[in-house]
């Protein structure tokens, strides 16, 4: 779901100069007061994102002083990261499925990532790019445009994300077992 790529970074540094170490200094400010509880009093994102639960708003902000640790974990060892997930770039014949944001860059967004539209438009196709590439990696892909969904595809079409989760358990499962359709003959792609 509009995943990350092991290129990302190198490749978007033709579009902007954005870098997450503003981010990761308030991390850093949130995780050494964490211990407060004062970070609950910060909204790091009052409303969530489109169509996301509130609840799900609410639990965030819950959890914040003892997840603040590991999101700080992840952002620093993000560049090792994407560099071993870049050694498994052949697949084989696993089923994938990869859906893409087919959504322009909002105003909040180009703002944050310091870019004029022009510059979100070629950013967008650099990410269609880049998830052209991830489903060729399988000999088994599918790669789905999602025209009404952003980032979080999940919250926007969870219809779409169901699918893709059943197609790929089915198609995992006929080539693991070949007797999948007779076990399971109400499970559709």
């Amino acid at each position: 779901m509009d995943a990350s790529h092991p290129d990302q970074v190198r490749r978007f540094k033709e579009v902007t100069s954005y870098s997450p170490s503003n981010m990761i200094m308030l991390i850093k400010a949130g995780v050494a007061f964490a211990w407060t509880g004062a970070v609950r009093l910060v909204p790091l994102s009052s409303k969530g994102v489109p169509h996301q639960p509130p609840r799900a708003v609410q639990a965030m902000a819950a959890y914040a002083p003892t997840s603040l640790g590991a999101l700080l974990k992840e952002f620093e060892s993000m560049d090792q990261t994407l560099a071993e997930a870049g050694s498994f770039r052949h697949l084989g014949n696993r089923p994938l499925n990869v859906l893409t944001s087919a959504v322009p860059l909002s105003q909040e967004v180009l703002a944050a990532l310091k870019l004029t539209p022009e510059q979100g438009v070629h950013y967008k196709e650099i990410w269609k790019e880049m998830h052209d590439e991830e489903a060729s990696w399988s000999l088994n892909s599918r790669h789905q445009l999602v025209p009404d969904a952003d980032h979080y595809i999940q919250f926007d079409r969870p219809d779409i994300v169901i699918d893709a989760v059943r197609s790929v358990v089915s198609k995992y499962a006929r080539i693991a077992n070949p007797l999948w359709r007779l076990l399971a003959p109400s499970f559709k792609d």
